[in-house]
């Protein structure tokens, strides 16, 4: 992503017109919650297509050797292909999760996350 000029004034009063109990701005003119969309608008990052990633950090010389890695110390765990899983909602419904495609192992399965966290 190429550099951004920021207006830190507007930043600072933007921030204490945030409310993280509804997730919206509170505004002389009402309420507002910011979309996807808005997201897009002001980074310039497509929210269709590809994936939108930073710089590599895993491999030789990095800070992780394998996303599993980098999974373990940031999640403190990672999905394991040997182990079934519980769903916490419903105790009769089980599945084995393994992280990505292939061999890179670059994705983390979304219903993993939220059964665990």
């Amino acid at each position: 992503m190429r550099y951004r000029r920021m207006d830190h004034h507007l930043l600072t009063a933007m921030a204490e017109r945030w409310s993280p109990k509804t997730n919206t701005f509170h505004l002389p003119v009402g309420e507002m919650s910011i979309m996807l969309q808005d997201v897009s608008m002001i980074l310039g990052i497509q929210i269709d297509g590809p994936s939108f990633v930073g710089h590599s950090v895993i491999g030789s010389g990095r800070r992780w050797l394998s996303w599993p890695d980098c999974c373990d110390d940031l999640l403190r765990q990672h999905p394991d292909p040997d182990v079934l899983y519980h769903d916490p909602f419903n105790p009769w419904i089980t599945s084995k999760f393994r992280m990505g495609q292939a061999h890179a192992q670059t994705c983390v399965p979304l219903r993993w996350l939220r059964w665990i966290f």
